[in-house]
């Protein structure tokens, strides 16, 4: 350019409310305020305006006799022919690109098709920075949600673990996942023992992790809450082991089978009521007398219709 004006052109790129996102303007820089003011001119007045409002490409082939043209004030450049291209993506309107010459009759029909063609291209270019935008937008709102159930889990696991005396209990929990359905346990019954599982939801992430909560909670609530009926002797004997029961003390024997007996609850109440999500949870589950060591435990399949899979005990 020497002196003044040859060719140069503006773009504004349009939000999805229509409002400008982004402008890169003719003139050199200007303070906010003053751009603001210039492109609110610009789009209610002038060329790129009229294209907004018809979506058509607008030619102005001299500046001085066409009422489509505005001459802002203080203008530092001279135009005399305009070039005005929407940027569209089948019917909504992405941007617009202007052209500006300072000779009348500069830009012709050719010259208007290869313009119609580049901004064809950048359309397709503002429209796969949208859906990436909105595609981070949605991902990071995931992983803030599944940063919230992350750390709703973690809340369920024990903050302190009972160390009863002469006993060191410790757990590590490194999930796959920001949610999953491992989890471990560990409380003490009102009776003095501790109860100790380690389990694991099929599946991983969020619906894991919900059934992880609602396995954890059942089994103690059911762990506090059993109560057997009938002589000691008679219900031991009836849940013998195979290989017999460990020790000689029965009060502790069958508090164990009590605690124990909460997972047998807490599959029928999932095997119950939530039979169609098809999920289940592999549970080890064991009750330490730690006066004595003696420790009974079981493993089995909780929630799949399934009762126990195998269970003893042992000292």
């Amino acid at each position: 350019m020497t002196g003044w004006l040859s060719l140069i052109g503006s773009l504004f790129i349009l939000d999805p409310m229509g409002k400008i996102a982004e402008a890169i303007l003719t003139r050199p820089e200007v303070p906010s305020k003053q751009r603001d003011r210039l492109i609110g001119s610009v789009l209610d007045k002038g060329l790129a305006g009229w294209v907004s409002r018809h979506r058509q490409m607008g030619l102005i082939a001299d500046t001085e006799t066409d009422d489509r043209w505005l001459t802002l004030p203080d203008q530092p450049y001279k135009v005399r022919s305009a070039l005005a291209v929407p940027i569209l993506r089948g019917t909504e309107l992405l941007g617009i690109l202007t052209l500006l010459h300072s000779v009348p009759n500069h830009f012709t029909s050719k010259s208007a098709a290869l313009m119609q063609a580049t901004t064809n291209q950048i359309a397709l270019v503002l429209e796969n920075a949208r859906l990436y935008s909105k595609l981070n937008q949605y991902s990071k709102a995931l992983d803030d949600e599944l940063e919230k159930g992350r750390q709703i889990q973690i809340d369920f696991l024990p903050y302190e673990i009972p160390q009863p005396p002469n006993w060191e209990i410790t757990a590590c929990f490194q999930p796959a996942k920001q949610c999953a359905g491992d989890f471990y346990d560990v409380f003490q019954l009102a009776d003095g023992n501790v109860g100790l599982v380690i389990a694991d939801v099929c599946d991983k992430g969020v619906g894991a992790a919900l059934f992880m909560a609602l396995f954890r909670s059942l089994i103690r609530i059911f762990s506090e809450q059993i109560r057997l009926r009938g002589p000691a002797s008679v219900i031991l004997k009836a849940h013998q082991p195979a290989t017999g029961w460990m020790g000689e003390n029965s009060s502790t024997n069958l508090a164990h089978l009590k605690a124990l007996s909460a997972i047998a609850i807490t599959n029928d109440y999932v095997a119950k009521h939530h039979w169609q999500m098809s999920m289940f949870a592999t549970v080890f589950f064991a009750v330490l007398d730690p006066a004595t060591g003696l420790t009974s435990y079981l493993t089995t399949s909780m929630g799949d219709m399934n009762r126990f899979l195998s269970s003893g005990t042992r000292a």
